[in-house]
């Protein structure tokens, strides 16, 4: 019994003391972590540089330039400021959007094609140095004896909802052609939220770790079928909406699966840098930077499962883009390089889209057609 008695002591004394050592563990391992945290914030040069451009880009984008934050652009603003030697500049037109002046209503035989979306697609240090402004160009030079322009619809911060309220003010321009780049404002700002507030008590609980949040991360997300079910209901079915009601115009709408930097590209700096700037900048306070390349896989899933189902042109942007910090300046928006690179697959699959469309165009568009649809 002694014997027994004491046997049982040594197994609970061995217990006790393995707890000991693993919350030891543990708290060593926390330590270490937020000691990591605040050391990328202080002293790694991407991030330094990144804090202080963004400060910078903040106050750009302030009263000066918005007209309804997040929403619409004042017209006819100029923005400029220097940094690191390089030009930013923001000119908007008529409409207030950051492209040339736009002719209303629609000159007759111009094909007029709308790029919508939100800051990833309005980005570039110059309106000619914008994704639709390159794109336009290309398609300038292929199509010399076509009549056509691309107007730069995006607005920064723009997300799904937004872009379908908007698509009286689309239809208003008469276009005939509309292309859709956009994911990242839909996943940080609400989806992110929305993780935050309907998580499960013992995943907050977890979530207070730095350490198990940042080594655990996926698993304390709700999983791919919950986070598909929850982009297939709101973003996709935003997006479908909006292509339904362009069909009812007769005008086509593409979209554009999204890109994101390569996990695989990044050096350990470059992806601490991702990684604050997920959390700072995107209020990915809870997802890491591997987690929300894998949200974003996802909602590219359900777009281009959604597109093959309905019939919708899908342009694979995402699955053909990819780099590192070479193709992007954050999570989402393209370096010079970056946004070339973008610019020139969707240029490849509208080369041999188009000219269907003009044709179509020629025979059904003319502004006689349009305005008997209008009425």
């Amino acid at each position: 019994m002694k014997r027994d008695r004491k046997k049982a002591f040594g197994i609970v004394f061995g217990v006790i003391i393995a707890l000991v050592w693993s919350g030891l563990l543990f708290c060593a391992m926390e330590v270490y972590e937020r000691v990591r945290w605040r050391r990328i914030q202080i002293s790694n040069e991407f991030v330094l540089e990144e804090q202080l451009k963004h400060a910078r880009f903040t106050q750009a984008f302030s009263d000066s330039l918005w007209e309804d934050p997040w929403s619409t652009y004042k017209k006819n603003q100029e923005v400029t400021f220097d940094f690191n030697g390089k030009r930013f500049e923001i000119l908007t037109n008529n409409l207030g959007l950051r492209d040339d002046f736009v002719v209303i209503p629609k000159p007759k035989g111009l094909f007029r094609i709308l790029c919508i979306g939100g800051s990833t697609t309005v980005a570039g240090w110059t309106n000619e140095t914008t994704y639709p402004n390159l794109l336009e160009k290309r398609l300038k030079d292929t199509f010399p004896n076509v009549s056509l322009e691309v107007i730069n619809c995006g607005i920064s911060g723009l997300n799904s909802n937004s872009e379908l309220e908007k698509i009286g003010d689309y239809m208003a321009l008469n276009p005939d052609l509309i292309i859709e780049y956009n994911a990242v404002n839909d996943i940080c700002w609400l989806y992110f939220p929305y993780l935050e507030k309907n998580a499960k008590w013992w995943r907050r609980l977890l979530r207070k770790s730095k350490f198990l949040n940042a080594w655990m991360n996926w698993n304390l997300l709700p999983g791919e079928n919950a986070i598909r079910a929850y982009l297939e209901n709101t973003t996709i079915r935003n997006l479908l909406a909006l292509y339904d009601a362009a069909f009812v115009m007769e005008v086509p709408v593409v979209f554009c699966s999204f890109s994101r930097p390569d996990l695989k590209l990044l050096n350990r700096e470059e992806r601490e840098f991702l990684e604050c700037d997920l959390q700072l900048i995107w209020r990915g306070k809870y997802v890491t930077l591997e987690s929300y390349c894998r949200m974003v896989d996802i909602y590219n899933q359900c777009l281009k499962d959604s597109c093959k189902r309905k019939g919708i042109t899908y342009i694979p942007v995402a699955e053909n883009h990819h780099g590192g910090l070479d193709y992007f300046i954050d999570i989402c928006h393209g370096t010079g390089e970056g946004i070339d690179k973008k610019v020139e697959i969707i240029f490849d699959y509208l080369k041999t889209y188009l000219p269907s469309r003009f044709k179509t165009f020629e025979m059904y568009k003319s502004n006689a057609y349009r305005n008997k649809l209008l009425s």
